[in-house]
């Protein structure tokens, strides 16, 4: 859906940004498999976490400008996905290294940040309404829908 109707160049960018994405996710989330308890890596917990944590909020803000269907939300989402990341950049580079017992801090107030942004993206995706037909959701509760009159075969 993301790809559908971009050229070359912009579908080139997206689809790179998504595997880079993916990629960086999978390493970290390995990474943290791997390593003993408790340890800390600069590489892995700051800057991989949050070059995945920017990827996914670039990814969100292109769904936004690209597709039009609930623009709205993905736009917030990833405006909130950019502060949140925005604060752990703040942490590592700053609040970290310079002022560890600093609380509130800047960090705190741009992780917080990210809530009205994902209560107005809820406010706009409920207001567009299901993204999933009901038909859908009745398979899952192990039903079959039911057919309106004018849908049932003649005969039955």
């Amino acid at each position: 859906m993301l790809l559908e109707g971009l050229t070359f160049h912009r579908r080139l960018a997206v689809l790179s940004l998504q595997v880079f994405t993916l990629a960086g996710l999978l390493a970290y989330g390995l990474s943290t498999l791997l390593r003993s308890s408790h340890e800390q890596s600069a590489l892995l917990d700051g800057w991989l976490n949050d070059m995945v944590a920017g990827g996914a909020a670039a990814l969100c803000l292109a769904r936004g400008v690209l597709v039009r269907r609930e623009r709205s939300a993905w736009l917030c989402v990833g405006s909130g996905l950019a502060v949140w990341t925005s604060g752990n950049v703040v942490w590592w580079l700053w609040v970290r290294t310079y002022a560890p017992d600093a609380f509130p801090s800047v960090s705190d107030a741009l992780w917080l940040g990210i809530y009205p942004f994902l209560y107005v993206a809820g406010a706009a995706g409920a207001a567009a309404g299901p993204a999933v037909p009901p038909q859908c959701l009745a398979g899952w509760c192990g039903r079959r829908p039911r057919r309106r009159r004018d849908q049932r075969r003649p005969g039955v």
